[in-house]
């Protein structure tokens, strides 16, 4: 392939050429010989665990980086409020509010 673009109609017939990929794409052959510096996961907590759990970490870059992560970013989980509300707990600034629609048949 020349790298070229291009669709040039001839006849009424289209016409297509192939080009190579402007970026490579990454093939992961072998996880196993990758190194641990590669590898991440997402660990849900709550707010107050992960407090827990920054606040017992000796003083040092991972604390402060951690520390810095729980100011801003948390999400509501509405499905644990729900949950909550749903089993007659009390949860200050939220409700379940039953609203009606307007059907068309």
């Amino acid at each position: 392939m020349d790298g070229s673009y291009g669709v040039l109609p001839t006849t009424g017939r289209d016409e297509c050429t192939a080009t190579s990929n402007s970026s490579a794409s990454l093939v992961v052959d072998d996880p196993l010989q990758i190194a641990e510096r590669f590898f991440e996961r997402a660990i849900w907590f709550t707010k107050t665990e992960f407090q827990e759990v920054v606040y017992q970490l000796p003083e040092g870059e991972a604390r402060r980086r951690l520390e810095a992560a729980l100011k801003d970013g948390w999400e509501v989980n509405g499905e644990a409020i729900r949950a909550a509300l749903v089993n007659n707990e009390l949860v200050p600034g939220a409700k379940l509010v039953t609203g009606s629609h307007l059907r068309i048949r």
